[in-house]
């Protein structure tokens, strides 16, 4: 359903494109950005760690993007984000295992494409708020690390990786510098699946960032 989604996102996005190519208005942009995102989210799997763990970790962001503005109240963009590496430890199922093996840890990194819409709206000449909504195609690696387990014994590791595509949706204000260079602060919400066979039975991980991250762009 997903895949079927974002095809239809894609589709609009080209006939809009070509429709409005000779809007007086409209121009191509360059935006780059970095800000925090904020990790939430459960660590299923019962019968290896203790039921009710969550992941909360926060991290660096940064992406890079290339919109396309069709005219003061909408525009499209593509882009690519990097999370950076969240991780944390947790214990295990039955606790019993943390007094041998302490150091059992979830690492999780994910970076990947975004495609959305921004839906503006002008307060005055210079400020403008906005709402965006859209896809994110993500990389997701995962790693599992495996205390020692006694005397003796090596730290085990598990590592896995998938992909998943997802809707993002955020709101954010934009500061029109000059007639080329804007500025704006924003919030986006993502979800990313790393769900794998990285250990047996299966890991599964709902992460959800909140991204806040202020972005500078540039008109040409």
């Amino acid at each position: 359903m997903k895949r079927i989604l974002f095809g239809v996102f894609i589709i609009l996005l080209v006939s809009l494109i070509i429709t409005n190519a000779e809007a007086k208005d409209s121009s191509i942009y360059f935006g780059i950005g970095g800000g925090s995102a904020q990790f939430n989210g459960d660590v299923i799997n019962d019968v290896i760690f203790l039921s009710g763990q969550k992941l909360d970790d926060d991290t660096g962001y940064y992406n890079i993007y290339f919109g396309y503005q069709l005219n003061k109240y909408l525009s499209f963009e593509v882009g690519y984000a990097d999370f950076g590496r969240v991780s944390k430890k947790y214990s295990l199922n039955p606790d019993i295992t943390s007094i041998v093996a302490p150091n059992d840890t979830i690492s999780i990194e994910s970076n990947g494409f975004t495609i959305s819409s921004l839906l503006v709206y002008p307060i005055s000449e210079k400020f403008s708020v906005f709402g965006t909504i859209g896809f994110s195609y993500l990389d997701v690696d995962s790693d599992v690390y495996l205390g020692s387990t006694g005397p003796g014994t090596n730290m085990l590791s598990y590592s896995s990786s998938n992909s998943e595509g997802d809707i993002l949706y955020g709101i954010g204000l934009r500061y029109k510098m000059s007639d080329h260079l804007k500025i704006r602060i924003q919030w986006e919400h993502y979800n990313i699946d790393a769900s794998d066979t990285i250990v047996s039975p299966s890991l599964e991980a709902g992460i959800e960032p909140d991204v806040f991250g202020v972005s500078l762009e540039y008109f040409f």
